[in-house]
């Protein structure tokens, strides 16, 4: 028996993937374009780090600063604003 996978088709992503304040690459709260700044970063000399998606900073509060128990937690609570509507 074979499939014919020509008739096979994908879930719609926005039907998918259900915004939520859980961290995903594809999760539409984490990509939804907005402009946000690392506060572990704040006093370092050079240029000021802006991070355009929610996702792009947890990827850099993952990679930069696991050491820091809580940046899990900003990233959540980032998420909980944006699908508020706190943050646009």
């Amino acid at each position: 028996m074979s499939v014919i996978l020509s008739n096979y088709k994908k879930p719609e992503q926005a039907n998918y993937y259900r915004p939520s304040n859980l961290p995903q690459a594809r999760n539409p709260v984490y990509q939804k374009e907005v402009s946000l700044g690392c506060k572990f970063c704040v006093d370092k000399p050079g240029r000021k780090k802006i991070y355009h998606t929610l996702y792009s900073l947890h990827h850099h509060f993952t990679h930069e600063h696991s050491k820091e128990p809580s940046y899990r937690d900003i990233s959540i609570r980032i998420a909980d604003l944006i699908i508020e509507g706190t943050i646009l």
